[in-house]
């Protein structure tokens, strides 16, 4: 008998407070960095990651046991710690909202996630 499998993929948008344009230089590689290794301590995989100064898309495969949720908690929460609580102490990085940011892509583009996200991921400069 086989076994069920499944493949979960989420497209998770988060900005920055107040749309400050902060993810640039030092923060930005930070920011990426840490949510890249979140996302692996998690048991997940990154499918792309991209964003713009002020917010951030990623793309990745969930195991089918962990709310997405959680994954989006952790990934803001790792980078907001390591920002905060670094050199960079005085940057105040996420903003809480229980909704896409105004201007945000509407329900008819939600399809389009995956285009989204590895265009901003080509804009954006490739992190070692």
């Amino acid at each position: 008998m086989g076994e069920a499998m499944a493949y979960l993929h989420v497209h998770a948008v988060w900005a920055t407070k107040q749309r400050q344009p902060l993810l640039t230089g030092e923060v930005g590689t930070i920011v990426y960095a840490c949510v890249r290794e979140k996302c692996r301590q998690m048991g997940c995989t990154v499918i792309a990651m991209g964003g713009v100064e002020d917010h951030v898309h990623l793309l990745a495969r969930i195991p089918s046991t962990l709310p997405a949720a959680e994954l989006v908690r952790g990934a803001k929460g790792a980078s907001s710690r390591a920002v905060t609580h670094g050199r960079l102490a005085a940057v105040r990085l996420w903003s809480r909202c229980d909704g896409p940011p105004r201007g945000g892509p509407s329900l008819d583009r939600r399809g389009r996630a995956w285009g989204d996200v590895l265009a901003a991921t080509r804009r954006r400069r490739p992190i070692s």
